[in-house]
């Protein structure tokens, strides 16, 4: 089981609202979207089709995912939940993805917990440059104005590289409602 149907949909499961049985267990993927009120709910429901009053109705539970990442659309995160507290953390020490190559390895490290350095934003940069050269096409999402003006001029300076005729005008926009 998953929260969303793309989640659920990869590892050949159903969402959350539509697999609410009777099973012998249940596993959540994508944990980290999963909200306190959502978890208790599942555990209740099971409670309930089991006529059982331990946790999820007594049925073995494993949730899998990184807390660090996407957080619930809605309510808090699953860990406030005092459910939370019957669970065993196992954390993997290995990137299977990331095995050749431990520097980038390093920096995703830091970008998973917010810590993103110049030299991390630099060197992603040029990794992308080095393999299809898509950087100047791509989108990225940062959570700090800090970071997306750092990314916005290492692109910059690479098109003007490019395109040594033209010209560039920087252009400030202030929120009407703020006055930001």
């Amino acid at each position: 089981m998953a929260p969303t149907g793309v989640a659920a949909e990869k590892v050949g499961g159903k969402t959350i609202h539509s697999k609410l049985k009777i099973t012998e267990y249940i596993i959540i993927k994508k944990i980290s979207m999963v909200s306190f009120q959502l978890f208790t709910f599942i555990s209740k429901i099971f409670c309930k089709l089991y006529s059982n009053s331990l946790e999820f109705g007594g049925i073995p539970v494993f949730v899998i995912g990184d807390l660090t990442q996407i957080p619930p659309v809605k309510g808090d995160p699953v860990f406030y939940s005092p459910l939370w507290k019957i669970f065993f953390p196992l954390f993997l020490r290995k990137s299977c993805r990331q095995q050749d190559n431990d520097e980038f390895f390093q920096i995703l490290q830091k970008v998973r917990i917010g810590e993103q350095t110049i030299q991390a934003i630099k060197l992603k940069v040029e990794m992308y440059q080095e393999q299809n050269n898509t950087t100047l096409n791509t989108t990225y999402i940062v959570s700090h104005r800090k970071m997306a003006q750092t990314i916005n001029s290492i692109i910059s300076t690479k098109l003007s590289l490019f395109n040594s005729n033209e010209k560039s005008f920087t252009s400030i926009s202030v929120n009407s409602i703020n006055n930001e």
